[in-house]
């Protein structure tokens, strides 16, 4: 596995993991330093320092834009309020988000095609198609497609 791929699928498991603290009343804030050096200590391999800098920027990221994420979340989810996602579709929508807004050098082909694949991989059969169909409706709107000139 490649190093972006490598690093979506950490920073996927460590935004599914903080998901119970943002949703508690009783945790007021987090140390996201802590769940991170607690992560890597239990990521069973030898994790390259370049994916551990990927995965902790794209993780950082996330979590400094959340509210916008999730307005553009909402905005693209047809009838489905961020309370009802499952927390795993939640963290792939809002990582997959992020890189659409912040990471042009990605191609939106990628992102979508990496969300699918996360959604496989950690989520219900029916979570592919539910991704798809959100980031598919907010590429167009952050990165429509260029107009062909005839000229």
């Amino acid at each position: 596995m490649k190093t972006p791929a490598k690093a979506r699928r950490f920073a996927t498991q460590i935004l599914y993991q903080m998901s119970p603290v943002e949703h508690s009343n009783a945790v007021v804030g987090f140390d996201l330093d802590r769940i991170l050096l607690d992560f890597w200590s239990k990521a069973g391999e030898l994790v390259k320092p370049e994916i551990k800098d990927l995965t902790e920027h794209r993780v950082r990221g996330v979590l400094a834009e959340k509210d916008k994420l999730d307005v553009l979340i909402e905005k693209h989810s047809q009838n489905w309020r961020l309370d009802r996602m499952s927390p795993v579709d939640l963290a792939i929508l809002r990582l997959s988000s992020f890189e659409l807004l912040s990471t042009p050098e990605v191609p939106t082909g990628v992102c979508i095609d990496e969300a699918i694949m996360l959604a496989k991989q950690f989520s219900t059969s029916d979570a592919p198609a539910f991704i798809n169909g959100i980031l598919d409706a907010m590429a167009k709107d952050l990165r429509p497609l260029p107009v062909e000139s005839n000229l």
